[in-house]
């Protein structure tokens, strides 16, 4: 799956995502999608999709002031299938063919779905352009709150999980930064 951050903010905490190849600017139907950080005066929070954004954003758990939230990578791919099958309404079978790059993402709505996929360590470097302030990484499951958004058991649990272990290799090359991260943090 192609992506990179691209030189357009909606705001002075936003980034744009391009995820087609042909696209270096802002066109809301051209395989672009956008990312809103939570920075204000007091807390920095470099939300991560499918990380317990909402819950942490609603709670603001007081962590530090400048922190990131990571999630176990695999935990976390298992929550992206299932987000973007379920609510974003893509197929298993086409949701791979984005993720590995057989087919590209040229429009705005499989743009915004296919955004939880990518790599936790992509939206931290991408942060840096905001804000290259130090932050705390601090792991989901390590944490204390209720989180709101858990995902509940689906009829595509099985085949999530058969593809991830058919698929081993491709998910430690395309999330081997997050593992490294995950593992380093506390």
């Amino acid at each position: 799956m192609y992506f990179k951050c691209i030189e357009y903010y909606k705001d002075d905490t936003s980034i744009c995502i391009s995820m087609s190849k042909n696209n270096v600017g802002y066109q809301e139907q051209a395989g672009i999608t956008g990312h809103l950080f939570y920075f204000n005066d007091d807390v920095k929070f470099i939300n991560i999709p499918k990380c317990a954004s909402s819950a942490i954003e609603k709670h603001m758990p007081k962590l530090t002031s400048k922190f990131v939230v990571i999630r176990e990578p695999y935990a976390r791919l298992r929550s992206c299938f299932k987000h973007v099958i379920r609510r974003a309404n893509i197929s298993m079978s086409d949701t791979i063919s984005y993720l590995t790059g057989v087919r590209g993402i040229e429009d705005h709505h499989t743009a915004c779905a296919m955004m939880h996929f990518i790599p936790a360590s992509f939206f931290i470097e991408c942060s840096k352009l905001l804000c290259d302030e130090p932050f705390t990484v601090f792991k989901l499951e390590s944490l204390q709150f209720d989180k709101e958004n858990a995902n509940t058991v689906t009829t595509y649990d099985d085949i999530i999980s058969n593809w991830i272990s058919d698929n081993h290799e491709f998910i430690q090359n395309f999330y081997k930064q997050d593992i490294e991260l995950y593992n380093a943090s506390k």
